[in-house]
């Protein structure tokens, strides 16, 4: 286990049906009967300093792996916070949060560095359904050249199916702001080799209605306008207005078949996959990596955090690896859509047939 600096975060409490209290950040996602929610949502009509009742029957994830019912959640205003991250997950928290160690529970701040806690067991099987949202950019009936998905007037039903899930993990990976254009833009290199690479996210904007240019130089495709990018800021997809990076809430209660397009999304833009076949991901937001970390787990994957200080950059950034015996699986299921695929493809054919012939690892 590492622990990082502190920062103030907006503070939650929830108590569980083992009258156990834990103070965590209100972004932290938790296991529920319907799926992942972040607390947050739990307390969203709580003000600071009081405290409400859950639901009768809410439940979540305890650290046995068992399911036990969410009593009661509280907000505390913006306090101090500590950035917990272990081989498995990531969590910002109190001081004062217990955390379930070797040596029994301990306060977050009394952990030491290397300290072991217990794996908690996640279990497999993805809850959640596809989200249909209503579009509605230009009210007033003027035209719409800008966003083609829309009707005369301005408005159309959309389903954040597959194709917009994978959208959104590519602007996770390299999605940045427009700046006064508005929308937001996606960084994809400039040069030959990344010729198919700049045509596959056109035709990924256009199957989605969405309205895209190259910039001058071909190193980024600029997607809508100020209109369009509002729009987007309301599927949490603006670079402009985020605080920091998360998987955003139509995704975790999502379809699976959601869940694996955002996934190959982010490593079509931010993942690696190595001559050898090591799949990872890496970004400087901790709290995102855990996020994919347990989301990858939920759908059956194994998956390990390595935080990595950057001398460069002065400042760490922290690393999910995809473990060889899920590669299969990330195959089948995540519809990656640059040559990362056939590095994929072929990794996992060595692992399937060790005899046969080794190809070109340069593709």
């Amino acid at each position: 286990m590492t622990a990082h600096a502190l920062g103030l975060v907006d503070r939650l409490g929830i108590v569980d049906g083992r009258q156990q209290a834990k103070c965590v950040a209100e972004e932290t996602i938790v296991l529920t009967g319907e799926g992942f929610v972040r607390v947050g949502e739990l307390a969203r009509s709580v003000q600071v300093g009081a405290s409400a009742l859950v639901a009768s029957g809410s439940v979540t994830l305890a650290p046995s792996g068992a399911m036990v019912p969410l009593v009661q959640v509280s907000r505390s205003g913006s306090k101090s916070s500590l950035l917990l991250v272990t081989r498995r997950g990531v969590l910002r928290c109190s001081r004062e949060h217990q955390v379930l160690t070797m040596r029994g529970l301990v306060a977050a701040g009394d952990l030491r560095v290397g300290e072991e806690i217990p794996p908690v067991p996640v279990p497999v099987g993805w809850v959640g359904c596809d989200r249909v949202v209503r579009v509605n950019i230009f009210g007033d009936g003027s035209k719409h050249s800008q966003a083609p998905m829309l009707d005369p007037r301005g408005q159309a039903f959309i389903t954040l199916d597959a194709r917009w899930a994978y959208f959104a993990g590519v602007v996770a990976g390299d999605g940045t702001s427009s700046g006064a254009v508005g929308g937001v833009g996606i960084a994809c290199g400039g040069g030959e080799n990344y010729r198919l690479w700049r045509e596959t996210l056109l035709a990924m904007c256009s199957d989605l209605g969405l309205p895209a240019t190259l910039s001058r130089d071909n190193k980024s495709v600029r997607v809508g306008s100020r209109r369009v990018g509002a729009f987007l800021a309301d599927l949490e997809l603006s670079a402009a207005t985020r605080k920091r990076l998360a998987i955003p809430s139509w995704v975790l209660r999502g379809s699976e078949s959601v869940v694996w397009a955002y996934l190959a999304g982010l490593i079509d833009t931010d993942g690696t996959v190595s001559p050898s076949g090591t799949t990872s991901i890496t970004s400087k937001h901790a709290e995102f990596v855990g996020e994919v970390a347990l989301v990858a787990r939920r759908l059956g994957m194994s998956a390990n955090i390595e935080p990595c200080f950057n001398k460069t950059y002065s400042r760490w950034y922290f690393r999910i690896h995809f473990l060889a015996s899920g590669l299969q699986l990330l195959l089948d299921k995540a519809p990656l859509r640059s040559e990362k695929k056939m590095k994929l493809a072929e990794r996992v054919s060595r692992v399937r047939f060790p005899d046969r012939a080794q190809p070109n690892d340069n593709i």
